[in-house]
């Protein structure tokens, strides 16, 4: 798993596209929990460091790793409240919050909600 994951970066870095992909798959193939993990924890940080589009791309690629991460829709629906797509955001909170309901930010993630618009609006 960790010469995957180095594999994995060293050709994001590299920005080879293609075998970026295909080690992402090896490694979600190995380990799906454990990928998706990496990738949020990378996301967080980045998040964190004001780095809100990077951040986003970690939580896209960790909820596909593992589409079980309720804290990373949690992250990619601030996000995308970060950059003013409120309509993106919506599905990522409801999913959060379906996930997770007991989460220590479960009613922020249902303030936030009501602070949006209706989804069909």
């Amino acid at each position: 798993v960790k010469a995957l994951r180095i594999s994995f970066n060293s050709y994001t870095s590299l920005g080879d596209a293609e075998k970026g992909k295909a080690a992402f798959e090896r490694l979600v193939a190995v380990d799906p929990s454990a990928a998706g993990r990496w990738l949020f924890d990378q996301g967080v940080d980045l998040f964190n460091g004001g780095q809100i589009d990077s951040a986003r791309e970690k939580f896209e690629r960790a909820l596909e790793a593992d589409p079980t991460l309720a804290r990373a829709h949690y992250y990619l629906g601030l996000c995308y409240l970060n950059q003013g797509e409120g309509s993106r955001a919506r599905p990522h909170l409801e999913k959060f919050l379906e996930q997770a309901p007991d989460d220590p930010d479960a009613a922020l993630a249902e303030e936030m909600l009501r602070q949006l618009a209706p989804s069909g609006a």
